[in-house]
C-alpha cells in the first residue's frame, strides 16, 4: 500500500510540476488524456520504469484528481 501511495503522489507531483510549468510559458494546461500519454512515457522511461509496478487505474485516477484540483 505504501509503494502504491508513492506512486501516486510522485505521479502528482510530477504532473502539478508539468502544469506548472506549462502555465509559466503561457501554454495551455493538458487534459486528462495527455496527461494520460505522459504516464505511458513515464512508464516506459527508465528512471521511472518502477512505476509500471503501480495498476494504472490508481495512477489514472491520481490524474483525473489533480485534473479536478488544477
Amino acid at each position: 500500500m505504501r509503494r502504491f501511495a508513492g506512486s501516486c503522489r510522485f505521479v502528482f507531483n510530477k504532473a502539478l510540476a508539468l502544469q506548472k510549468e506549462r502555465h509559466e510559458q503561457g501554454d495551455k494546461k493538458l487534459g486528462y488524456a495527455q496527461l494520460c500519454k505522459q504516464l505511458t512515457q513515464w512508464k516506459l522511461d527508465s528512471s521511472t520504469a518502477w512505476l509500471a509496478d503501480t495498476p494504472s487505474q490508481a495512477l489514472q485516477q491520481t490524474l483525473k484528481d489533480l485534473e479536478r484540483a488544477y
